[in-house]
């Protein structure tokens, strides 16, 4: 009998934890990142509890947790490859995929992901690969033939004895399926035919004129007695799409569907052949279901914006996922069948790097990528400074100016002025270079390719897509001359920019431009002289160019290929050493080491080749990433080596002595607005964001990024690993994980033990957890859901508690049924005991399309946290009565020490409460707004009781705002406290209110929509340590006054860098409560009154 779908078996999970253990090796870190370029196939195994997607790559998800479990990326010879098709063995343990390219096969273990076999030479294409029901026989599509082969998923080779039945002018077999169980049949579909193949006696058993032009897409019902097809009649191959079903058996139409598509890539049958799914492209029904009965429509399953390119229902017929393909954006979308409606997505956009530039004296580098510009600091916690321009697009190059106050980028965007240039420090535009005058039609031809500063910081030097370059002046973008392109391009191709570098007095600048082709290649190497725009010299000609790297001893390096790299003296031009050839590889990518030793070049596969700088000697490759290496750059503050690379990752790397690079730090950035970084050993800091874009995998489990965090979110390892951080952030880092620890209420020993550890925990030491729904419903009209939950400890400990949450809020869930030794608590239920086993009901909301996850774990005495569990379920009951919001202010200006008062912090809580309350007029039935206000000898500790009861009112489906207005301080640990009326400024630990009260407060709210705002001094974070002191008043300023009491020792630890040790506080009160944290202040900043008002009421 087939288990459970949603049975949730964390034991097994477990076993692996030991396994890894055992070898001294953690959990590996799974980055979440979707299919970059394309998608073109994907398919159901493990009994519907995976799901295997392709196209650039192979892609593992699990069905349960929605989580990537791998990648897989294919290769010839080095060469990606491009997967047509792939399809599992009815058990799930092979994943069997086809090159469409190439002819290829590649045989996996699905477990592991190892490659069992690569069958060459099947045809010159795969377009289609089908598993007979038995599991005994493979069929391949490909040009003009049909292929089969026998499969054994136990042998070591698992396919064999292939045979091969040439189908004379059928062109590109489009699918090929079998009609049987046990692979007697075949139909293979070409561009306008059907044709049925007897397999044992390789004949033709009958033909089907399915569709006179662009047969596109062919689906059989899991008995075979039923074809459905897509297609055309119109003689042109362009028109209204027609969906047929065919008699298998007789060749005859059945009926035909009129889907209302102008284009259908794929059809699906549901597994008892009841439901067609029609996958389609420009039209208003992208994903639509219809009645295999009657030809019936029955709704549609929207979520996708390009073009549907495949579909598939799971066993069970209850979930089906469809793939697509959009200008930047490819999706993999899985739907509730009875509903229609979009359940989930899988996986999240990764920014391509696209360029690096190394600030000038090093330090700090600008990247570019597909969505975000930005400024990275090496020194100072990794921090990014966004380059702000709203909607950037295809982010082309970035440049520093000689005095590192300004950046340039340009976009890839048409429609208006795509070269920027912004204030380094802040990020803030300062001005656009404006398209020329008349070729505002052409912005193609406006987008710079590549740019460079002059040395005079005055002037900037554009290299444009159609070959052109451009010397701007930035004071009033001035054209000061146009430098030609490179003329005699073949084919009319223009022969793009892609070096620039000016001689050292700035008069004369070195042009590399190369013609965008793979054969009968044209390019150049050309010096100007600035002043007059004349061509001084032809370097190189007639051959491919690549980027030009300035070394630091006056010379500079440029090449198009490995095989023609060469180093040139700087000023004169003249070439002193030749680069030992390396085949002909294209050159993404150059860099000099920081001490000038070593030239690295960055190609295809992620490859980065190695050469003597001195002597043009080969020294070595190293495989760094998975895809093209986009960007190479040195810096020479710290010695460190980046790569930025197609695959998504920007890597910072050590040099060692003899060239080898070292990973220290890879660095994801999940969409343009937040990141993961990540050591080689696993430890990673995040943005709130980022943590999304991580996985955990032990072995074949996979886990959220929560169920590791408290041992791999180590941002003080994280700063350690690039040996250039100031020394005082990194302390101040890892004493705030020590207090997160003490939070949470770890022993000294169960400290030790995760900050000494060197690999996972092992079984016999973690609790044990299962769930089991029961054949739980993706969609439900419930406003509940019973959950069967069992835990065990582990050896020589009890249980404390079940921790459940709902959307990263923590869900106060009721028991069916007593259970023994047991109550509810915020987060779940508080237990006693070596087992637990009962019936949890968990609420859901409705509010933001009715989407809960649920996510479960059992803790013990020891604060060890089982793996966690993770179920989606989409609620779709109408909401008991419109939403409402519950507003709490506090506001203190007038103190018992009246030394400390303000002026109006107290006016702030009104203001906001009345913010709220006196929104514009809403319709009726609309949410209502319900406040507390509490003012300067009401706000104290014994006030929060108050605050809880009136909180108490609030429903999961209604909205909670907290506001504090007053002073905020930092103790001699580094603890922070708001400031009560009657605080005492010098212990503000005996009446101040702590984070852990805001978060005990939160907590206990139903509400899943928190949102606390903190409008005082230390609320936020800052590196700069000037602004700390034993007692640090605020500057003075007319009519201004700072909320900026603060009490920081310097013998604190890491009391010179205040950063993060807040933004651990307000992580972890997220993580802890559900809230959304809004700070006015940087934690050695100051929350400034101006005008009356506070930061959030100005």
């Amino acid at each position: 009998m087939r288990p459970q779908r949603l049975r949730i078996a964390i034991g097994a999970a477990l076993a692996g934890l030991a396994v890894q253990a055992a070898g001294a090796a953690g959990p590996e870190i799974v980055l979440q990142s979707k299919h970059p370029k394309f998608l073109a196939s994907a398919t159901f195994f493990d009994h519907g509890r995976r799901i295997a997607t392709a196209g650039d790559a192979i892609n593992v998800w699990d069905v349960q947790t929605r989580l990537k479990v791998r990648t897989i990326r294919p290769s010839r010879g080095g060469a990606p490859t491009e997967i047509a098709a792939i399809v599992a063995d009815p058990d799930g343990r092979l994943l069997i995929a086809g090159d469409r390219n190439a002819g290829v096969l590649y045989v996996y273990d699905a477990v592991d992901g190892s490659l069992k076999q690569t069958v060459d030479r099947v045809g010159v294409a795969v377009s289609d690969l089908d598993v007979s029901s038995d599991g005994t026989t493979l069929s391949v599509a490909g040009y003009e033939q049909v292929a089969w082969f026998h499969l054994d998923v136990r042998a070591p080779q698992p396919l064999s004895q292939p045979r091969t039945m040439a189908l004379p002018g059928r062109e590109i077999i489009w699918r090929a399926r079998f009609l049987d169980p046990k692979g007697a049949r075949i139909v293979a579909a070409d561009s306008s035919r059907l044709t049925i193949v007897q397999t044992d006696a390789a004949r033709v058993v009958r033909t089907i004129p399915a569709h006179r032009k662009m047969l596109q897409s062919l689906a059989v019902t899991p008995d075979g007695a039923t074809l459905a097809t897509s297609g055309t009649d119109e003689e042109s191959g362009i028109g209204a799409y027609t969906v047929r079903l065919w008699n298998a058996g007789t060749g005859r139409q059945i009926r035909e569907i009129d889907v209302k598509e102008s284009y259908v890539k794929d059809l699906a049958f549901s597994p008892d052949g009841r439901i067609l799914a029609v996958a389609g492209q420009i039209a208003e029904r992208r994903l639509s279901l219809y009645s295999v009965a009657t030809g019936q429509f029955l709704r549609t399953c929207p979520g996708h914006l390009g073009e549907e390119v495949a579909v598939r229902f799971d066993p069970d017929g209850r979930l089906l996922v469809s793939l697509s393909n959009g200008n930047t954006d490819h999706r993999v979308l899985l739907h509730d069948v009875a509903t229609g409606r979009q359940v989930a997505e899988m996986g999240y956009g990764i920014e391509t790097v696209r360029a690096l530039a190394v600030r000038p004296g090093g330090g700090a580098v600008a990247i570019a990528s597909d969505h975000a510009a930005y400024v990275l600091d090496l020194g100072r916690g990794l921090r990014r400074q966004p380059l702000r321009v709203p909607n950037m697009s295809w982010i082309q190059a970035v440049a520093w100016s000689a005095d590192a106050r300004q950046v340039f980028a340009s976009e890839g965007i048409f429609g208006r002025e795509p070269n920027h240039v912004f204030d380094a420090a802040s990020g803030a535009l300062l001005t656009d270079l404006a398209p020329l005058p008349g070729d505002k039609q052409l912005y193609a031809n406006e987008i710079a390719e590549l740019a460079a500063y002059h040395p005079d910081g005055m002037r900037i030097a554009l290299g444009m897509r159609d070959g052109r370059v451009e010397i701007r002046r930035l004071t009033d973008h001035s054209l000061l001359r146009v430098l030609p392109p490179l003329s005699g391009v073949q084919r009319g191709l223009a022969a793009p920019v892609v070096g620039l570098l000016f001689t050292t007095d700035g008069t004369r600048l070195y042009v590399a431009a190369s013609e965008p082709s793979t054969s009968d290649v044209h390019g150049s190497l050309r010096l100007f002289d600035l002043e007059s725009g004349a061509l001084i010299a032809e370097l190189v000609s007639n051959a491919r160019m690549g980027p030009i790297a300035l070394a630091p001893d006056a010379r500079f390096a440029t090449g198009g290929l490995t095989s023609d790299l060469k180093i040139y003296e700087r000023e004169t031009g003249k070439p002193v050493v030749v680069c030992e050839p390396r085949r002909e590889w294209t050159v993404a990518s150059l860099t000099f080491s920081a001490d000038g030793r070593y030239l690295f070049a960055g190609r295809q596969s992620g490859v980065v080749m190695t050469w003597d700088a001195r002597t043009g000697a080969f020294v070595r490759e190293q495989s760094l990433h998975d895809d093209w290496v986009e960007a190479l750059a040195a810096d020479p503050a710290t010695g460190l080596i980046l790569s930025g690379s197609k695959d998504g990752t920007l890597k910072i790397q050590s040099a060692a002595p003899d060239g080898t690079l070292t990973p220290r730090v890879t660095i994801v950035s999940v969409g343009p607005e937040d990141y993961v970084a990540i050591t080689a050993d696993g430890y990673y800091r995040t943005s709130a964001g980022g943590a999304r874009g991580v996985g955990y995998r032990v072995n074949d489990a996979v886990f959220p990024f929560e169920q590791f965090d408290l041992r791999y979110n180590r941002p003080d390892r994280v700063l350690a690993a690039l040996a250039s951080a100031d020394s005082s952030l990194v302390e101040a880092l890892a004493s705030a994980y020590r207090r997160r620890l003490r939070r949470l209420g770890l022993d000294e020993p169960a400290i030790h033990a995760l900050e000494t550890a060197t690999g996972a925990p092992a079984l016999e030491n973690l609790p044990m957890l299962t769930i089991d729904g029961g054949r739980l419903p993706p969609v439900t009209a419930d406003r509940s859901v019973a959950l069967q939950i069992s835990a065990k400890a582990p050896p020589g400990s009890t249980l404390s508690r079940i921790r459940l949450f709902v959307d990263d809020v923590p869900a106060a869930v009721s028991l069916d049924g007593a259970a023994a030794q047991t109550a509810e608590a915020p987060d779940g239920l508080a237990i006693q005991g070596t087992t637990f086993s009962g019936r949890v009901r968990v609420p859901l909301t409705t509010r933001y399309g009715g989407r809960n996850q649920i996510t479960v774990s059992a803790i013990d005495a020891l604060g060890r946290e089982s793996p966690i569990a993770r179920i989606e379920i989409t609620c779709t009951a109408e909401p008991e009565r419109p939403p409402a919001t519950y507003v709490v202010a506090l506001g203190v200006s007038q103190y018992r020490d009246r030394r400390f008062d303000l002026q109006y912090a107290d006016a702030d809580a009104a203001s906001i409460a009345n913010l709220f309350a006196s929104a514009p007029a809403r319709p009726s039935g609309s949410p209502s707004v319900q406040t507390l206000v509490l003012k300067n000898a009401d706000v104290t500790r014994d006030a929060l009781e108050r605050v809880r009861g009136f909180l108490s009112r609030a429903g999961i489906d209604d909205t909670v705002v907290l506001f504090a207005a007053g002073h905020g301080l930092l103790d001699a640990d580094g603890e922070y406290w708001f400031a009560t009326y009657d605080t005492d400024f010098a212990a503000p630990a005996a009446k101040g209110i702590a984070y852990e009260d805001f978060e005990s407060v939160l907590s206990s709210v139903r509400a899943r929509e928190k949102l606390l705002l903190l409008d005082t001094c230390h609320a936020g974070e800052s590196d700069r340590p000037e602004a700390l002191g034993a007692v640090a008043p605020a500057p003075p300023q007319p009519g201004v006054t700072a909320r900026s009491v603060q009490i920081v020792p310097q013998a604190a630890p890491g009391a010179g860098n205040v950063t993060a040790v807040v933004e651990e506080l307000f992580t972890n009160l997220s993580r802890g409560s559900g809230a959304q944290v809004i700070a006015a202040a940087a934690g050695a900043e100051f929350a400034f009154e101006r005008s009356g008002h506070g930061v959030f009421t100005a």
